[in-house]
């Protein structure tokens, strides 16, 4: 991983309309910024594939990344569904690509389930109507999840549910297949994750279908439906 030092660096750095303004979180993915633009309007902005040095950036391998990058960004970027997180903006920065969000107060599903927070028959039907939607209008633009979670899946102030991090796996995918063993880079989360992807198979909409029913299970008992101690278990 990029040294936190040098992620802290960024912090007053100006991309494009965006100055980022404050380090979030530094996630598996990458880090995660609050940032604000010229007009004074707050953005989340998420760094993709920082576990590239800066050594490394200007590499043909990186150069071909980023590339593909630009490919899935784009499509990400046709959804527009009011139960899709949309992706507003990306670019790179230094090499290391980003991605834009709106900033807007989200509470995920995991941590409202760890609160207790009781799901009734009824609400249950309504999330996964509207969670299978965001699901189909990605499908039929060629966009598939490979991560849908109760950790994406997120609470807006008006009760609707709205499922982020679209692309965002095959993105970290990407930067990792020329480093890491196919069927060995997966790094998802594994309460959800099918058979294929942790046996480092080819995915397709069923693998989002297969996610869907573990967010409906936990949704209805409360737990996860495997819970060994490893990823294989």
């Amino acid at each position: 991983m990029v040294e936190r030092t040098f992620l802290e660096q960024f912090t007053g750095a100006t991309l494009g309309n965006y100055r980022l303004e404050q380090l979030i979180e530094q996630s598996k993915w990458g880090p995660v910024f609050l940032a604000q633009s010229q007009a004074g309007t707050s953005y989340v902005i998420r760094f993709v594939s920082a576990l590239l040095q800066e050594n490394e950036l200007d590499t043909d391998t990186h150069i071909v990344f980023l590339g593909r990058f630009q490919q899935e960004a784009n499509q990400v970027a046709t959804l527009q569904h009011p139960h899709v997180l949309p992706l507003l903006d990306y670019g790179t920065y230094r090499g290391m690509p980003y991605l834009v969000y709106p900033h807007v107060p989200l509470t995920s599903l995991r941590s409202l389930l760890s609160q207790n927070v009781p799901t009734d028959l009824k609400s249950v039907g309504r999330y996964l109507d509207q969670i299978a939607s965001a699901l189909e209008h990605a499908h039929q633009h060629a966009v598939i999840h490979r991560n849908l979670s109760t950790a994406n899946i997120y609470m807006q102030t008006n009760r609707q549910l709205i499922v982020g991090e679209f692309g965002l796996m095959r993105m970290y995918e990407l930067s990792r297949l020329d480093t890491q063993p196919m069927g060995r880079s997966f790094k998802g989360s594994s309460e959800s994750s099918s058979p294929e992807q942790l046996l480092g198979k080819p995915v397709d909409a069923y693998t989002d279908i297969y996610a869907l029913g573990a967010v409906l299970y936990r949704l209805l008992t409360g737990h996860a439906p495997f819970n060994g101690k490893t990823r294989e278990e």
